[in-house]
């Protein structure tokens, strides 16, 4: 894990139930939000490990002038990759359950009491949230989880899960998983899920109400690294390609296009395009190729997407973790 790694180590308050495991870097005015939507969380006893992964900005000493006896804070002198991270937090956790929080993330105050609530009434040792979407563009839009027994297929399909921020499990299937294969950074929470739940057979169960929100920004891993995401996902599909199935979907690659086309890579994303044409036989995908080439007009007639659901409403534990 590396010799440099450092940390604040005190006990928590009370015997965790739950560790959370926040993996950050150099985004503290996001960290600051998302540290406290976890330290806020209600009839959960919980201890939070925040790892500093190399930042360079004012997070390790704003993390220090912080007192919580239920915070522990590590970190590297050099960025290992947000894989990495995670698993030094798990190394670390002492709680029989792990919740994983991305730092750009907000969870709802009674989100960790639900999922336990939720893991006893069905005895999952898996169990993953609804979550609201933050877009800029599309406003507020709820992401309904898929059902358990739909998870296993899917997840060959797609990461139906979500953000790594819906899920609670039990710590020591993790560790017998491996934990995070440090080799992926975007997808690396895809390949877990696939090792839990397909390989595993974890116990999976749902809490679908959105109990998660998601934000999207500029600085969103997969938009900063569109390219790389591609790169894991061949990885991930010789990694886990099943005999005579096809890993993946076409949706996962027109949302890479359309990750290059928003960063004005208009050609790369019409070869993505293509590629899901080719990969799955998708001739939708060849419309949409040839039509980002032709123009804006012409892709437009192409795409025609469905519009997702907004929520009517905001929930109010978004607005009381605004930015500060």
């Amino acid at each position: 894990m590396g010799a440099n790694r450092t940390g604040r180590a005190g006990p928590p308050a009370e015997s965790p139930e739950i560790t959370v495991i926040i993996p950050t870097k150099d985004r503290w005015p996001m960290l600051s939000r998302s540290l406290r939507s976890a330290l806020e969380q209600e009839d959960a006893a919980l201890e939070v490990i925040v790892v500093d992964d190399g930042s360079s900005d004012a997070t390790r000493a704003r993390l220090g002038e912080l007192d919580d006896p239920r915070l522990r804070v590590l970190g590297d002198a050099s960025s290992r990759g947000v894989a990495s991270a995670r698993n030094l937090g798990l190394s670390h956790a002492r709680a029989e359950w792990i919740a994983f929080l991305d730092d750009d993330d907000v969870w709802a105050p009674r989100k960790l009491r639900r999922q336990l609530e939720r893991a006893e009434a069905s005895g999952a040792a898996f169990v993953y949230t609804g979550m609201v979407v933050v877009d800029d563009d599309a406003g507020l839009v709820r992401v309904e989880p898929v059902e358990p027994e739909d998870l296993q297929q899917g997840l060959l399909q797609d990461n139906v899960v979500g953000s790594p921020s819906t899920v609670l499990v039990r710590a020591d299937l993790v560790r017998a998983a491996g934990g995070f294969d440090e080799r992926l950074a975007i997808l690396a929470d895809w390949d877990l899920w696939i090792r839990l739940i397909i390989d595993g057979r974890a116990v999976a169960a749902t809490c679908p109400e959105p109990l998660v929100a998601y934000v999207l920004h500029a600085q969103n891993m997969h938009r900063a690294d569109a390219e790389s995401a591609v790169v894991e996902f061949r990885r991930l599909a010789a990694k886990h390609r099943r005999d005579g199935q096809t890993f993946g979907d076409s949706p996962f690659f027109r949302w890479i296009a359309a990750l290059h086309r928003r960063n004005g890579r208009r050609f790369r994303a019409a070869l993505i395009y293509l590629e899901a044409a080719a990969r799955y036989r998708q001739a939708g995908d060849v419309l949409r190729g040839l039509g980002i080439l032709l123009g804006e007009r012409a892709m437009a007639l192409a795409s025609r997407p469905t519009p997702p659901p907004a929520l009517p409403s905001e929930p109010p534990w978004i607005r009381a973790h605004g930015s500060d």
